[in-house]
């Protein structure tokens, strides 16, 4: 099923990617972004490797944080020191 327009000849037009990649770098998560435009995820990531931002990669690298720090933001969102939104962005 083609959605308005977006797809020609199996492939998609480039003001569409860099839509579905700019989506993507503003904070939607990939398989949303999937889900919304019924798109594969290996075209996805395939997108994202060709048009990202190297900024964007370079924040999205996969992070390990000890349990107490893990316990330390849980407190302070359950202790209404910061929000889940706040404790996003500082860690």
């Amino acid at each position: 099923m083609e959605k308005s327009g977006q797809k020609t000849s199996q492939r998609y037009h480039l003001k569409f990617i860099e839509k579905v990649v700019q989506e993507v770098e503003f904070g939607a998560t990939q398989i949303s972004v999937i889900n919304k435009y019924n798109l594969n995820k290996t075209t996805v990531n395939g997108w994202m490797q060709k048009y990202g931002s190297q900024e964007f990669f370079n924040t999205r690298q996969a992070r390990r944080y000890s349990t107490n720090l893990k316990r330390k933001v849980l407190l302070s969102i359950k202790e209404g020191k910061m929000s889940i939104q706040e404790a996003k962005v500082a860690y």
